[in-house]
């Protein structure tokens, strides 16, 4: 999907067009802040609770991480080109 919007919206061909770098950098910040949050849940700290992959519970628990995890990314670039774009 990116590589398509990539090409759509290529920075190439159109210089004023900002979603093509937006979905980059958001894709990117997501997979990195992602990275992080699943190397804790796999290898958790000491005292924390392990991880059960056959827990209903932990794989709703993990939907809503990664769900937080994009509106977190989203919002945050939304208010960098708040105030990168005044």
């Amino acid at each position: 999907m990116s590589i398509t919007a990539t090409r759509k919206y290529g920075t190439n061909h159109d210089r004023d067009c900002f979603r093509a770098p937006l979905l980059r950098s958001y894709s990117t910040l997501l997979q990195g802040a992602w990275f992080y949050a699943v190397g804790f849940i796999l290898y958790p700290p000491e005292g924390w609770g392990t991880w059960d992959p056959e827990s209903h519970a932990h794989g709703m628990i993990v939907t809503m991480m990664f769900t937080w995890h994009a509106a977190g990314a989203m919002l945050f670039l939304m208010i960098l080109a708040a105030f990168v774009y005044r």
